[in-house]
């Protein structure tokens, strides 16, 4: 007899079933649909077309400046007229690093540099030029005539011109602004005042020597003071005159020292008597008028043939502002704002105005043309008793 199938399933089935029923379903695989844009992934992918615009507008901005740039400067270029192997430097350098730009300005200060060098080598000795040279010289001519220096030799007159020099480097004395501030420049201008300073001097010597004799070639003075040239006549040709100034001259020629010392001695001698007067006025500015005046007085009396001055001579009052000014340069310090630093004309009534003719390059003329040509005459005649005020002065 057959036997059947079991109605009721098997206890290792129903563990099987069991153990179905605690384990996991599987994951069924994701369906296949269109995609959704999401709000978020819009805002991401507009960030990123955005950083993409502002780099594509970065990039033809700068292009386009750079072309802009190139435009400007090939234009300038042109304007200023450089070679064309210049231009092609230009922009090459446009087109390197920045590395490069660098290095090529460093190359290009050197280069200009050795140029320099070579042009300051090759440069001819520094000078004065004709107006500085003639200025120096009416300042030399001036210092001399001036009642107030010291000595006429030494230190004195030198350190005088070139104290007026360097208050004039910024007014009217066309002195290169140099000679302030360069120090091989200024000892020229003081080599220059020096030997101005010599040779003014050597002509005021001649000049006196000259006053003693009846003819300038004559190798002996005239034993007749009266033959003697006057004081007037001594002082004119020298500078156009006044009274003051003709006091001056009369101290400068000390006509009796001059023919005790006439050799190389005879500044020494001024300066010792001059610096025997100062002390013995004792700095009493009346005292050495006086003594100016007598100086004066004894030159009309012992000198010439006239005993006073002539009637066209200018009384003090009449001298020339820049003289004033050197005296007062001499006795103390002036303020270069308030100092007039006019050039006399010649042939007008100042006390240097004939100066930059008798100091010039033309000095062959005779003395006697100069004084027939710069002869002045004013209407204010001064008789020997209104000159008598040069004593107050």
């Amino acid at each position: 007899m057959s036997s059947s199938a079991p109605s009721t399933p098997t206890r290792d089935s129903l563990a099987g079933l069991l153990n179905a029923m605690e384990e996991e379903s599987p994951v069924p695989p994701p369906l296949m649909r269109k995609r959704t844009l999401s709000t978020t992934s819009l805002a991401e992918d507009g960030e990123n077309n955005g950083d993409n615009a502002e780099d594509f507008i970065t990039i033809f901005s700068a292009s386009a400046a750079n072309s802009n740039a190139t435009a400007i400067v090939k234009r300038y270029a042109d304007h200023k007229r450089l070679k064309p192997e210049q231009k092609a430097e230009v922009d090459d350098f446009f087109k390197a690093s920045s590395v490069v730009r660098h290095a090529k300005l460093l190359v290009m200060l050197m280069a200009v540099d050795n140029h320099l060098n070579e042009i300051i080598l090759a440069q001819p000795p520094f000078e004065l030029g004709d107006a500085a040279e003639t200025n120096i010289e009416h300042i030399v001519l001036a210092t001399l005539l001036s009642s107030k220096i010291p000595s006429y030799k030494g230190a004195s007159p030198l350190k005088t011109v070139m104290t007026i020099q360097e208050l004039a480097l910024n007014t009217r004395f066309s002195l290169p602004p140099t000679v302030g501030t360069v120090p091989s420049h200024r000892q020229v201008a003081v080599e220059f005042a020096q030997e101005a300073l010599t040779q003014a001097r050597s002509k005021i010597k001649k000049i006196v020597a000259r006053s003693m004799k009846l003819n300038k070639n004559d190798a002996d003075f005239t034993p007749d003071p009266a033959d003697h040239q006057g004081i007037f006549d001594l002082t004119e040709a020298v500078v156009a005159v006044s009274v003051e100034l003709c006091a001056r001259m009369a101290l400068i020629s000390q006509r009796q020292i001059f023919l005790q010392c006439p050799g190389s001695k005879f500044w020494d001698k001024l300066d010792a008597a001059l610096a025997t007067i100062r002390k013995a006025a004792g700095g009493d500015a009346k005292k050495l008028s006086r003594a100016f005046r007598k100086v004066l007085d004894n030159d009309l009396k012992a000198h010439g043939t006239s005993s006073s001055l002539p009637v066209d001579v200018p009384e003090a009052s009449a001298a020339s502002t820049f003289q004033g000014e050197v005296d007062e340069l001499i006795t103390g310090p002036v303020r270069l704002a308030t100092m007039r630093w006019t050039m006399p004309t010649s042939g007008g009534s100042t006390g240097v105005a004939s100066v930059m003719h008798w100091m010039g390059k033309t000095t062959r003329l005779t003395v006697a043309r100069r004084i027939r040509s710069q002869r002045i005459t004013f209407k204010r005649t001064i008789s020997r008793r209104e000159s008598n005020s040069f004593a107050g002065m």
